[in-house]
């Protein structure tokens, strides 16, 4: 792997305008021109072949040159290979001809096209030939130049009405995932987007060598689903190392400190940078491409134009120089004042950092808080472990034990948050202890509700009249829908409304709006799982105008927001907008600080019920690689969805992988979910009735626990298996009682299959396509397709075929059973025979199959004798094909 990307070149991503461009330059002939402009490694040069290759199959004949500082010093150095000799120097028009007409004749019958990398680095002589032999239609000229340096303005003289311009950037995260995704062959983690991203900056160069030397060192690996990064990867490797010290070697004379200071402590106000530079001008290294200076209404500072830069220049520093610009760094903040809120705690930081020493626990406090608010939870866990137990306010113990949580250090944080319940100083510290400990019992412990609920009500003794404080209540709801009590949810809402009311009847101010908004999303997913859209979209709406006031820390309300933003990719599946959902989903941010698992297996859920299988397994996948620190929560229910996406994919390994993987955990099946991987896998091995026999009772038990939703989902696989029958009344009953379209448009695909009614079978799949079911709704046209066929309809068959292409198109890689049996002949066929079909056909024997089907050899051989005799074949040698021509 390390080979073929060291060695062949990258695919182009995110460079179609350039290319058409090129295109549209090429088309007007010689004489014509295309410049690309843009910094070091931004893939200039790479683009420029293509075009070439481009110009090559147009019939153009192409030459190259180089521009190079060293050919710089002599007239024509670059292109000498491309002038006749002798030239006649003294007689300029008489050597522009000369040159011309050689070009000429190396063209072919279309023109030349001649490529010069490096165009800013041209000597004059050779700027002014080439403007003539532009000027007299000898060639196409393709070109680079770099931005940034001297000869760029003279790079840009080449550009007029004859000649183009245009500037490569650097990738977005978007593109750095097509491009990594493309050159790995596989998925990759979007924490590993994210952190190759950031680091290269979107420059396809540093991307490769950062790809390349963690290949190299066994960094980047492949569980089997995604390409990730191991935690302790390191973010240099020497041949990128070498490039960028080169560039930076480049800086301006006396510039050193500034860059070194901003590799510590970027940004640095440009207050207290023009401090460390000779007559205060920065404008140099701005000029030079090495520092960006950033604008934030007043506040104007300066940031280092790439991250690795950081790293190559903290990498240089010894512990001398490093302590010396820390104390100065200090010296800069507090000599102009330490006027901003985060400036004290800075210069504490510098000071413990360069000496070792504490002079002020509060402010260490501080610094943590905003190391924590960055998402920097080691740094924040290394600094208030700095500040000695006894030193410890309240606020920096609740600030320890939700850091703890957040780092994934569970058992650390409940001791540290269990203990700080009877330490508060007031109810309201009291109340924020409760919930975080409650919350990290949950989501970090993996304890059910009624383990948890006892030790809140242990922690905070109930009143006399058992009435909860708007906090505890929004506690009480958000753990219930955590750990899946719904319907406890649903009351303890309607409590806390009620609470809400009275406060505001007796004049005593509305409820704080963290509560609020908590018991506002729990309500939206509680309704979303009890079968109530319309609520849950009412209560969306509610919830989204909630304002998050700005005293919430950054960590806080990064987390309401991811909340937030997960409720409303919920409801949209719910409400039967799957597309919506999916769009809704997609844009999270790389970068979160929070935990995005509930959003990604949110997305994962909206785009497996839509039939974009691909997309569901990545999803899945990074909830897995993100949750096995977690272990009890979430992960086995990321690991049922896994398996039973790969199932569908046809990919029976990979299920029996991730249930393999689920069954290790040893933890009871607390969602009916969870019997998702379990049947898809059964259904693809062909073995369909205990598939519906697992299916069915999960779907019973969600029905007892009132969970509608689920319900309705797990019937609609049983239809989808062949049991339509099964499940048609229930299916019927839930469209009656939960609203929304997608349980009208499941209950009439039951009924339609349950009747063998093609016609309806067809109305079926359009409901389904417009809530975006795709899959679901293309299974439902080949069964129609089927049925219209085996009632002499051919054309009413070819048509639902035509149908269902589009569908299955943004279905990849789907192979569930009732596509896998989409030979109309196969309509014949009894549920048992099916079963026992697509179970031969994996090759299995008579004797297997009974053993596996719990039926006598002669029955699975009789079974067998009428499936040959229906679909018209001679044995289990033409049955792949018969059935569709699809093995699993």
């Amino acid at each position: 792997m390390t080979d073929d990307i060291t060695h062949r070149p990258w695919p182009l991503v995110g460079r179609r305008p350039q290319l058409l461009l090129a295109e549209e330059v090429l088309a007007r002939g010689t004489g014509h021109g295309l410049v690309v402009f843009g910094p070091a490694g931004v893939g200039k040069s790479r683009l420029a072949r293509e075009c070439l290759r481009i110009a090559e199959e147009r019939g153009y004949a192409v030459a190259r040159a180089q521009a190079t500082a060293a050919a710089a010093a002599v007239p024509l150095g670059a292109i000498s290979h491309l002038v006749p000799t002798p030239l006649l120097p003294d007689d300029p028009l008489t050597a522009v001809r000369q040159t011309a007409d050689h070009l000429r004749s190396r063209a072919s019958r279309t023109g030349l096209v001649l490529l010069l990398d490096d165009l800013h680095l041209l000597d004059h002589t050779s700027v002014l030939l080439l403007r003539q032999l532009m000027d007299t239609d000898a060639v196409v000229l393709l070109a680079t130049a770099r931005t940034g340096h001297p000869g760029t303005a003279a790079a840009a003289g080449f550009v007029d009405d004859r000649v183009a311009r245009t500037d490569l950037s650097c990738l977005d995260p978007r593109e750095t995932r097509e491009l990594l995704v493309a050159v790995l062959g596989h998925p990759v983690s979007g924490r590993t987007v994210h952190h190759l991203h950031t680091t290269s900056g979107g420059n396809p160069l540093y991307l490769r060598e950062l790809v390349r030397s963690a290949l190299d060192r066994g960094s980047l690996v492949h569980d089997g689903e995604l390409w990730d990064l191991v935690e302790a990867f390191t973010l240099t490797c020497p041949h990128l190392e070498e490039l960028i010290s080169a560039r930076l070697d480049q800086a301006p004379a006396g510039t050193r400190t500034a860059l070194e200071l901003l590799a510590l402590r970027e940004p640095v106000p440009l207050r207290l940078l023009t401090r460390t530079v000779p007559d205060g001008r920065l404008d140099t290294l701005e000029d030079s491409g090495l520092v960006h200076v950033v604008r934030d209404h007043r506040r104007v500072s300066a940031r280092l134009a790439h991250p690795l830069y950081g790293e190559v220049l903290r990498a240089r520093l010894t512990a001398l120089r490093h302590r010396d610009l820390l104390l100065l760094h200090a010296d800069l903040v507090e000599g102009s004042g330490a006027r901003r809120r985060e400036d004290p705690p800075v210069v504490e930081t510098d000071w413990l950092e360069a000496t070792g020493e504490i002079r002020r626990p509060e402010l260490l406090a501080a610094a943590a808080g905003q190391a924590a608010a960055l998402g920097d939870h080691a740094r924040a866990l290394e600094l208030i472990r700095t500040v000695p137990p006894a030193m410890r306010s309240f606020p920096l113990w609740m600030l320890y034990g939700r850091t703890l949580y957040e780092a994934g250090e569970f058992t650390e944080a409940e001791e540290v948050l269990g203990g700080l319940v009877t330490r508060a100083p007031g109810p309201r510290e009291r109340e924020w202890a409760i919930t975080a400990r409650a919350q990290n019992l949950v989501a970090g412990l993996g304890r059910t509700f009624h383990e948890v609920w006892p030790v809140v009500e242990e922690d905070w003794p109930m009143p006399p009249d058992g009435t909860l404080s708007a906090g505890l209540l929004a506690l009480r709801a958000t753990t219930a829908t955590q750990t899946w009590n719904y319907t406890e949810a649903v009351d303890a809402c309607a409590a806390f409304t009620a609470l809400r009311d009275a406060q505001q009847e007796h004049d005593s101010g509305p409820a704080a709006v963290d509560p609020e908004l908590l018991v506002g999303m729990a309500e939206v997913m509680s309704s979303v799982f009890l079968g109530r859209g319309a609520a849950a979209r009412g209560r969306m709406a509610e919830v989204e105008a909630i304002e998050i006031p700005e005293t919430v820390s950054a960590m806080s309300r990064e987390t309401l927001e991811l909340a937030r933003r997960t409720m409303r990719v919920l409801m949209l599946a719910e409400c039967g907008d799957l597309d919506a959902a999916l769009a809704t989903g997609a844009e999270y941010a790389g970068s979160a600080h929070g935990d995005v698992r509930m959003l990604l297996i949110t997305r994962g859920r909206a785009a497996l019920l839509a039939g974009d299988l691909v997309q569901a397994r990545q999803l899945f996948a990074e909830v897995v690689r993100a949750s096995r620190r977690h272990v009890a929560y979430m992960l086995p229910e990321a690991l049922s969805l896994l398996a039973a996406t790969a199932a569908q994919l046809g990919d029976m390994s990979a299920a029996r992988r991730a249930l393999t993987e689920r069954d290790r955990l040893g933890l009871p099946e607390s969602m009916t979910e969870l019997r998702l991987g379990p049947a898809w896998l059964l259904a693809a091995e062909g073995r369909l009735g205990e598939a519906r026999e697992l299916l069915l009772g999960a779907a019973e038990d969600s029905r007892k626990a009132g969970c509608l939703q689920p319900e309705s989902i797990l019937l609609t696989d049983v239809v989808r298996l062949d049991g339509a029958a099964l499940a048609v009344d229930r299916l019927t009953e839930l469209a009656a009682t939960c609203s929304g379209a997608f349980y009208r448009a499941r209950a009439r695909f039951a009924r339609a299959a349950a009747d063998h009614d093609a016609d309806g079978l067809e109305e079926a799949a359009c409901a389904l396509a417009d809530v975006g079911a795709r899959l679901v709704a293309a299974e439902a046209l080949t069964m129609a397709a089927s049925l219209h066929h085996h009632e002499g309809r051919g054309r009413k068959a070819q048509a639902c075929t035509r149908l269902a292409e589009p569908l299955l198109a943004r279905c990849v890689g789907a192979r569930t059973p009732a596509l896998r049996t989409r030979s109309h002949l196969a309509a014949f066929l009894t549920p048992r025979e099916t079963e026992i079909a697509l179970i031969a056909v994996e090759g299995l024997r008579s004797r297997e199959i009974a053993a596996q089907l719990h039926l006598s050899i002669r029955t699975v051989e009789n079974h067998l004798l009428r499936v040959y005799n229906k679909l018209g074949i001679n044995g289990r040698a033409e049955l792949a094909e018969a059935l569709g021509g699809v093995r699993v």
